[in-house]
């Protein structure tokens, strides 16, 4: 019995269905976005509008 390549492991684990019908790698790169990217964008402009909130200028772009 012969082992599949490794081409054929990423088409097969491409094809896993999830709940919802997304396929695994498209769940699999949003939890990595998140937690690479979107995480600290968010804490990002948090830190920002807070910084703006303080001062009187900043304070219609800071809400």
């Amino acid at each position: 019995m012969a082992s599949p390549d490794n081409l054929e492991c990423v088409q097969m684990v491409g094809e896993l269905k999830v709940e919802g019908g997304e396929t695994l790698m498209k769940l699999i790169g949003n939890i990595l976005w998140f937690v690479l990217a979107g995480f600290w964008l968010a804490v990002g402009w948090l830190f920002w509008a807070l910084l703006l909130t303080v001062t009187i200028v900043g304070l219609p772009f800071g809400l």
